[in-house]
């Protein structure tokens, strides 16, 4: 589709034609000045002429003379002043006329949209821009995954594997997700791979509290969490914050959830 045409309207040019109105306007008032004065000066003739018509036709008409041509000559010279603005102003019309239309402004660049893999270092990328977050400290997995290297809309496609266990659950609801959502194009793709809660505390026997299934892992050299959610908590957590789930699935240990922008 042809982009509109819109006509080129010299700047200045709509306060030059209110000039020009306000000129023109002061003309017929002059002339309109004219025609009054020798109106009245007709009038004041025929009163006096009709007491003594040759008294004071004789004293009066030098007078109504130099009143009529006072007149004229305040008028004339009003008039030459508006003609020479207005001539001033047919210039300047001219003058807009042949000023070049403005250069149309530089398109930006189209934003590159890529699809990415957000985790730690040996987690699945399935083929895609890999970033990886700091695994030294819990503040720094939360700093790095509320701060993706992303511009906004610049993503089709997100896979976060593994990084939501280690980031506390009120942080990842107020400050990842809304961040996450940011980062995708409209109808991105947002694949989260985490723990599933149910499945890991079974395979961790089950009793105790969380304190000490956490423990359990660092004995083992695995990463302390923070998070654990079943497949009902998340698909809650993504759609409160505008996600819209759309897969979800459980193998082993693992639970996936395939969701849209």
């Amino acid at each position: 589709m042809n982009a509109p045409h819109h006509e080129f309207r010299p700047r200045y040019e709509s306060d030059a034609t209110a000039e020009v109105d306000a000129l023109r306007l002061e003309v017929e008032r002059l002339r309109d000045f004219i025609e009054t004065r020798a109106q009245m000066q007709e009038r004041l003739l025929g009163a006096m002429l009709s007491e003594s018509h040759s008294r004071i036709a004789e004293a009066m008409e030098p007078r109504i003379q130099l009143a009529a041509s006072e007149a004229i000559a305040f008028a004339e010279r009003r008039l030459e002043r508006q003609e020479s603005t207005l001539r001033a102003l047919g210039r300047r019309f001219a003058d807009f006329s042949r000023e070049p239309a403005p250069a149309a402004p530089l398109q930006a660049p189209a934003q590159e949209v890529a699809a990415y893999a957000v985790g730690a270092a040996g987690a699945e990328a399935d083929g895609l821009r890999t970033i990886l977050l700091d695994e030294t400290s819990q503040e720094t997995w939360l700093r790095d995954a509320a701060n993706l290297a992303i511009a906004p809309g610049g993503a089709s496609r997100l896979l976060a594997t593994h990084v939501i266990e280690h980031i506390a659950p009120e942080a990842f609801e107020t400050r990842v997700l809304p961040h996450w959502l940011s980062r995708l194009a409209k109808g991105g793709e947002l694949v989260i791979v985490t723990l599933d809660g149910p499945a890991f505390l079974a395979d961790c026997g089950g009793r105790g509290n969380f304190a000490l299934w956490r423990e359990r892992l660092f004995a083992s050299g695995a990463r302390a969490l923070r998070n654990l959610v079943d497949a009902p908590a998340l698909d809650a957590l993504l759609r409160r914050a505008g996600f819209t789930p759309c897969e979800t699935s459980i193998a082993g240990l693992t639970l996936r959830v395939v969701s849209r922008a």
